[in-house]
This record gives structure tokens, sequence and C-alpha cells, in this order.
């Protein structure tokens, strides 16, 4: 065996796997950076984080399933970050309750199956529909990709009833979510973009029975 011309084989392999990596990197930054000032006021420019440059160059299932995993914790992170800052804006600026939940009749929510804002409000009208059912709450996706929806319907738990954009009570949607308050006496309570309790008494209440439950299901599986 002539073990000088199968280490110059392998040196060569490894630099046409280098030159292809670097080929592959270039024709990231040529289709998705985008130029950005630094902290220094320099112009520099950016790709998308590497899950979702791996993704958009080679799109396989194995790389799917690598941005899925990292995309769901970064939701999960931003879910985390919006209850602390809402939390601590609680407790800055403390609201008197304006309804009840029994003066609620019906909950209309508008969302976008891939907005993670919509994914927070999706959770926390769930505790709502806990005390109130679920036949009272209707959503509306502004998107109609059954994948997205079905995918969203995954990560909230959803349960509410599904209708057409068009059969929503208001049509001046602009961002996302948007959550209508239909009242017994037939008011329409509108909230725009994420919303913590909807200043409805009672809403303290059930997010720490959530708490509660979850506290609850990890203590008994450990």
């Amino acid at each position: 065996m002539d073990y000088f011309k199968y280490e110059r084989q392998c040196i060569g392999a490894q630099r046409s796997a280098e030159l292809k990596e670097r080929e592959a990197e270039k024709e990231v930054f040529r289709l998705w950076s985008e130029p950005a000032i630094n902290e220094k006021g320099e112009i520099v420019s950016r790709v998308p984080p590497g899950p979702v440059s791996r993704l958009l160059m080679d799109p396989s299932e194995e790389n799917a399933r690598e941005y899925i995993k990292w995309n769901e914790k970064r939701l999960e992170a931003i879910d985390k970050a919006q209850a602390a800052v809402l939390r601590v804006e609680g407790e800055r600026h403390p609201r008197k309750a304006a309804l009840t939940m029994k003066e609620v009749k019906r909950i209309h929510f508008i969302f976008g199956p891939t907005c993670p804002y919509s994914v927070s409000q999706a959770r926390m009208i769930e505790r709502i529909a806990r005390t109130i059912g679920y036949e009272r709450i209707t959503a509306y996706p502004v998107s109609g990709d059954p994948a997205a929806i079905a995918d969203f319907v995954r990560k909230t738990g959803m349960k509410a009833r599904l209708a057409g954009i068009a059969a929503a009570p208001e049509k001046n949607i602009t961002a996302v979510p948007v959550t209508i308050i239909e009242t017994i006496k037939g008011q329409l309570i509108r909230f725009d973009g994420y919303t913590e309790d909807f200043n409805i008494d009672g809403m303290q209440s059930i997010d720490q029975k959530s708490r509660n439950d979850v506290q609850g299901i990890q203590a008994g599986s450990s």
C-alpha cells in the first residue's frame, strides 16, 4: 500500500470538503446577508442564525428538526421574558378590574400561526377557557396555512373553535394578536397585542392555579 499516496488523497478530500463548506457559507452570505451597524458604528453584514441558514441552504429533514428544536427553545425564552416584564409592569401599574368572568359572553381571538406573541396569548386564553368553557372561545387565524395552524394548536394546546378571518367581529386587523371580549351587554372590548389579564377580575387566581397545576405535575414526576 502506498501510504504517501493515501495520505495525499485524504488531504485532498479534506480540502475539497472545506472548499465546499466555504462555498456554501458564501452562498448563504450572498443570498441572506443584510447590512447593519454594530455598537462601534461600523457597517457589518449579518446572516440568519445557524439553524435557519442550514435549513435554507439544505432543506433536509435533519435540518428541519434542528430548526424546530431551536425555534421552540427561542419561543419558550420569549414567553418567559414577556411574563417577567408583564409581572413587573403589573406591580408598577396595578389596575382595577373592569369586568368579572360572569360578564364575559364570548372571546374572539385573532392570531398569526407563526407569531410568537400569538402563541403566548393563546396560552393565556386557554386559562380563561378552563373557567368559562371552550365553547365560548372562537379563534380566527389570519393565515390559512393548514400546517402552520396545526403546529400552532400543538404548541399552545388550544381547543377553541376555529373560524375564517372573514367571520371575525372586526375587520380592521393590521397586526396580531388581537383579542376581542364580547360582554353579556353586547359590548366589544378590543385588545391589540399581547395582553396579560384583559382587566378581568379573577385572572390572577386562574394564573396562580395554572402555576400550581404545573408545580404539582413536576412534583409528581420527580
